[in-house]
């Protein structure tokens, strides 16, 4: 890849800066070749938000997209490879397989739009845990039965993110379908035993020493799963409500930054 022709009142910083991203997709996959030209476009209509995209995720996507067969097979090794492995522990090799075929058929062929859906992944959340989420909803259609939690699951989780900020209770009200389908995804990725966990923590208000005790295990050991499970509904969630609000005329950094900052501050309270 070579860099492009650039006006020469911003072609040094320009050039850095292209120089500079363009390692940093080489570094993540030095074998994909990369259009220049489309490659700097993505970084002009993506300047403002470059320091936060996952940007070689977001090239690989797009150049599945354009059916890339070195590009569909890199996704297969570092993606689906490793997700298959992950969720078939928990559904089983039969029902994960069929999940991710679907799942392949529905993100890499063409639809009727004429594109392929993996096209609409903005590289805003890790491409990893966007592929789960698409993986977790079609596991739940292939087993005929709702992976996702109960309400009172869903509501639980809703309060404790929604607590004491009355700005981001104005946008969780103006959103309600979105959010809550959000943290139902979020909660429907863990498994019945990690949501006990979090209900017996944050809406039965037991202790780390109880918890542990129960589990047998140590207090230290315990905290650092409460605060894995933390991490885990943060990126989730986050990628839920970038991917459900793409759609919408909405101010999403606004309230995503409000919410991520919610649910970190919340959750951190209860974990000290």
């Amino acid at each position: 890849m070579h860099a492009p022709k650039l006006s020469t009142g911003r072609l040094p910083a320009l050039l850095t800066r292209f120089t500079e991203f363009r390692a940093k997709v080489r570094s993540a996959w030095p074998t994909l070749e990369v259009n220049e030209l489309e490659f700097s476009e993505l970084l002009r209509v993506r300047e403002s938000e470059l320091e936060s995209l996952h940007l070689p995720d977001l090239v690989l996507a797009r150049a599945c997209g354009s059916a890339d067969p070195h590009a569909l097979q890199l996704l297969e090794t570092h993606f689906f490879e490793p997700l298959r492995a992950k969720l078939s522990k928990r559904h089983g090799v039969a029902n994960t397989d069929d999940a991710l075929q679907r799942l392949r058929s529905r993100l890499l062929l063409a639809g009727p739009e004429g594109g392929a859906r993996i096209g609409s992944y903005s590289g805003r959340g890790p491409l990893k845990q966007w592929l789960k989420t698409a993986a977790v909803r079609e596991l739940i259609r292939v087993e005929g039965r709702s992976l996702q939690p109960s309400a009172p699951e869903v509501e639980a989780l809703e309060h404790l993110v929604a607590d004491a900020d009355p700005e981001l209770d104005v946008a969780i009200a103006q959103n309600k379908v979105l959010f809550r389908q959000a943290l139902a995804a979020a909660l429907g990725g863990l498994s019945a035993d990690e949501r006990d966990l979090l209900r017996r923590y944050f809406v039965e208000r037991q202790s780390i020493d109880v918890l542990a005790a129960k589990c047998g295990a140590h207090r230290a050991t315990m905290a650092r799963r409460l605060t894995r499970l933390r991490e885990r509904l943060h990126e989730t969630i986050s990628s839920e409500l970038a991917t459900r609000f793409q759609s919408r005329n909405s101010d999403l950094g606004s309230v995503l930054r409000a919410f991520q900052a919610q649910l970190d501050i919340t959750l951190e309270r209860y974990l000290k």
